[in-house]
């Protein structure tokens, strides 16, 4: 029965175009148990554009389960990356800094390979609800969780730190660019980083400095529309899986 249900689903998504469609057509069918009419609902909202994850209600990232709705964006896989450039650099007595955290991921991912602090960061309440959600199902007690911009909270600024920043990195006019599903479903908010798109990470930097964080690794993930203002000032910057520029590497010594 759940096979025939299966081709049956997986046909309709190749009606519509979608990716993947066996995949996702078996979890469909197991999602729904069975009941066809919850299939067909399924079916109707994501020819709507509306996107698994939302409909699921939970995604993975770095293979941990992480509840997604539409106040937090979708982990996106080339993400998981930034967890590995981090790791390879932290070591000793050191706090990590998760800024713009929305749905928790990196620092859920992060806990668990350190015991260290980790500071998940969002200005957005409604985002650090659902991060309060994820580190509690994935029994995370080294993560703290702060309302805060950027870095307007008080921390210990003698400590080793590690800043890890997914902040919102598009330029305002490339956001109508952006696929359906995005500009519908997931928070704009999230994704709009101003006329230049790198306004958000260029006032981190200068709180780096003003604050007198004791700065001893950062990454940026970035769109690449935005890459030549990390260049400019000489900063590193590495590509992703699917070969775009994705990640700035921050200096301990900024620039003036």
């Amino acid at each position: 029965m759940n096979e025939l249900l299966i081709l049956e689903t997986q046909r309709e998504l190749e009606k519509i175009n979608y990716p993947t469609p066996l995949a996702i057509s078996k979890e469909i069918v197991d999602f729904s148990k069975g009941n066809k009419s919850k299939i067909k609902e399924i079916l109707k909202r994501l020819s709507d554009e509306e996107p698994w994850e939302y409909i699921r209600g939970y995604t993975y990232f770095k293979g941990y389960k992480i509840f997604v709705n539409k106040d937090v964006l979708i982990p996106r896989i080339e993400t998981e990356e930034i967890v590995d450039i981090a790791k390879n650099y932290i070591e000793g007595n050191f706090q990590i800094f998760d800024i713009g955290t929305g749905s928790g991921c990196i620092a859920i991912a992060l806990s668990k390979i350190f015991n260290n602090d980790i500071f998940a960061i969002d200005i957005d309440k409604k985002a650090l609800e659902v991060a309060r959600k994820n580190t509690e199902i994935n029994n995370c007690k080294n993560i703290k969780l702060v309302n805060a911009n950027l870095l307007d909270f008080q921390f210990d600024n003698k400590i080793p730190t590690l800043i890890i920043a997914n902040l919102p990195y598009l330029p305002t006019k490339n956001i109508e660019k952006l696929q359906d599903s995005v500009k519908k479903y997931e928070p704009i908010s999230a994704l709009d980083g101003g006329e230049k798109g790198s306004e958000l990470y260029a006032k981190l930097l200068k709180q780096i400095k003003r604050k007198n964080v004791n700065l001893k690794f950062g990454t940026f993930e970035i769109d690449s529309s935005i890459s030549k203002y990390f260049k400019e000032k000489n900063f590193e910057i590495r590509r992703d899986c699917f070969g775009r520029e994705r990640f700035v590497i921050i200096p301990q010594v900024l620039p003036k």
